[in-house]
């Protein structure tokens, strides 16, 4: 036995650390989970100057930083954003896209099996928005909300196999919906307009709505 040899114990905490990547090819700002998976946690922001922000949040590195933060300018152009994550625990909370001084085209966001929670407040996508929180092997619960959300195009959401909630608060949805619970006692939350909105585009025969097991109103 080599009694020079030294024993290293890895940090559990390190090797965990959540953290994404952030690529801008001009078309298309792309955020992708790194290492291994686990929970990120993210705000994806836009101001009234053109600057689209990246922030980690919760210990998430981005681009190497923990808590860290790509800013990218987008005053004056049309982009498409696409937010890929892995297993775990996720939390994405996107604001104020497309409504300042860029233009947002194409929005997807995608979170693998686990806990999942996507929020998308102050939206406006002139193409098409895609979320897929998981498959149908996706046992846990996931929690996606669209608050003043606007969307041109096509409207596709899954939701993966738990008892998953959406959340629909103040929403203008031209192009074709899907909605679908896939597996699971999923259930969809909106205010009486946004009822109004998914009725409207049900009698257009834009809407395809399956695998959700109740509807309840609530307030603005």
């Amino acid at each position: 036995m080599n009694s020079d040899r030294k024993l290293r114990l890895e940090d559990l905490e390190d090797r965990l650390l959540m953290a994404v990547t952030v690529v801008d090819n001009g078309t298309t700002i792309t955020v992708n989970e790194t290492g291994p998976a686990f929970n990120d946690a993210l705000v994806i922001s836009e101001d009234d100057d053109g600057t689209l922000t990246i922030r980690g949040t919760n210990g998430t590195k981005v681009n190497g930083t923990a808590n860290g933060s790509v800013q990218i300018d987008v005053d004056d152009r049309t982009y498409n954003l696409t937010v890929n994550l892995n297993k775990g625990k996720d939390n994405v909370l996107l604001v104020d896209l497309g409504s300042e001084e860029g233009e947002l085209n194409n929005l997807t966001v995608r979170t693998g099996i686990g806990s999942d929670r996507v929020r998308l407040v102050n939206i406006e996508a002139e193409g098409n928005l895609l979320i897929d929180t998981g498959n149908n092997a996706d046992a846990f619960a996931d929690d996606v909300v669209l608050d003043d959300v606007a969307v041109e195009r096509t409207t596709t959401i899954f939701l993966g196999g738990g008892s998953d909630r959406l959340t629909l608060i103040d929403i203008d949805l031209e192009g074709d919906v899907r909605l679908d619970g896939e597996n699971g006692n999923d259930r969809i939350f909106a205010t009486e307009d946004a009822f109004e909105e998914l009725d409207e585009a049900d009698e257009d025969g834009r809407l395809r709505l399956q695998r959700f097991e109740a509807f309840v109103e609530i307030d603005d």
